[in-house]
């Protein structure tokens, strides 16, 4: 509670401007030193600190008489004006809001009744369209809190579900008709499949990699592989050639292929650092081949 008014701060970066005789609620999205500034003939109360409870794990949750949804920890919801039947509810009038705090990299996916669908879905800067649809997905591109608001009192919720991605720091992707692509945990799209052992990769394929991985692109060569690959930030272009790139922190390696792509297959493998002092000599009597390097 502040009468006055202060600015608040975390890391010298301005949060919220408070108005006077008012309590204000602040989410920091880094951890640092939060201060409260006087402007002018401010009288501080109190200041509370909490930390919200983030759901981390895959989790869908359901409305209706027999949904869960008053039992997820770390749900917070209003203006839910009732059950409608077993598998859905009603997210009422413009006030109603469903909010939970997920991580950077979850996937939040809405499905809602057909015909009775009005919302807008935050986090943070982002906010999405109204949404009259029966499905909607969208990524979590960092910590902070999801808020699913109602626009109209027409809006009824069957489910909210929260998926995070795997990451993968050792697996081999194999692509044709005997590849197992379809079974590994990847997003792929535009793939047609060529013959035993390749595929037409003409739309993308997202692969979530730990840090410190190498990424290898298998390509069919020729004059038959076109294709981009974005890794630590950058984007860079292959023409008929394979590729590989070391991923240097926890994050998503996206391969886009052009109208005439074709690839066998991608293989993620942990690298391997030399940590002590080694001599590398080339030649046939060489080491270079098991030296690590």
């Amino acid at each position: 509670m502040v009468d006055g008014n202060a600015t608040v701060s975390l890391n010298d970066n301005d949060l919220n401007q408070t108005i006077s005789g008012k309590t204000i609620t602040v989410f920091a999205d880094a951890s640092g030193v939060l201060k409260i500034t006087q402007n002018a003939n401010m009288y501080l109360k109190s200041i509370s600190v909490s930390y919200p409870k983030y759901i981390e794990e895959n989790t869908t949750i359901s409305f209706g008489s027999n949904g869960n949804y008053k039992t997820v920890e770390g749900l917070t919801y209003t203006s839910v004006s009732r059950d409608n039947g077993g598998d859905n509810s009603q997210l009422g009038n413009t006030n109603g809001e469903i909010s939970f705090y997920v991580r950077k990299g979850a996937k939040i996916s809405i499905s809602s009744y057909n015909g009775y669908t009005s919302y807008t879905a935050s986090l943070g800067k982002f906010t999405s369209e109204n949404q009259t649809g029966t499905s909607y997905s969208f990524e979590a591109g960092e910590d902070g809190k999801v808020i699913i608001k109602s626009t109209d009192g027409n809006n009824y919720i069957y489910s909210i579900s929260i998926s995070y991605p795997t990451y993968l720091s050792n697996a081999s992707i194999t692509f044709g008709t005997e590849g197992n692509y379809t079974t590994m945990p990847i997003d792929i799209d535009g793939i047609n499949t060529f013959n035993t052992n390749n595929s037409k990769l003409t739309g993308t394929a997202k692969i979530y990699v730990k840090s410190g991985t190498v990424v290898s692109i298998d390509a069919y060569g020729g004059s038959l592989s076109s294709y981009t690959i974005t890794a630590n930030n950058t984007t860079t272009d292959v023409l008929n050639d394979d590729y590989s790139v070391f991923v240097k922190e926890d994050s998503v390696v996206v391969i886009t292929g052009s109208e005439n792509n074709y690839m066998n297959g991608i293989t993620i493998t942990k690298a391997s650092f030399v940590e002590d002092s080694i001599n590398v000599s080339f030649g046939k009597d060489g080491n270079y081949g098991t030296s690590g390097i």
